[in-house]
């Protein structure tokens, strides 16, 4: 399979089990950190592998939204709510 084509295939499977899960991030970021924080090949591997591993390696850290506005309230550290937005334009 072709990178584009691997990648593609992720994004469907992933778009597909959006119903199904929590909206939120479950994995926390020392677990992610962990997970992300390999040694790099001198050799290189295929494209195809560092994709599979990439969507392996942030299972469970993504948000589940498939659209390019979303917004995350965040407690700060004296108490307050703050809301940031994100949007993205499509072309």
């Amino acid at each position: 399979m072709e990178p584009l084509e691997t990648a593609a295939a992720c994004a469907m499977a992933y778009l597909s089990k959006l119903d199904a899960g929590p909206v939120g991030a479950v994995g926390n970021a020392a677990t992610l950190r962990k997970r992300l924080a390999k040694p790099l090949s001198g050799d290189g591997v295929p494209a195809e592998q560092v994709i599979r591993e990439l969507v392996a390696d942030v299972d469970g850290g993504l948000h589940a939204v498939s659209g390019g506005r979303f917004s995350v309230r965040r407690r700060s550290r004296s108490g307050t709510t703050a809301t940031a937005s994100s949007s993205t334009s499509s072309v």
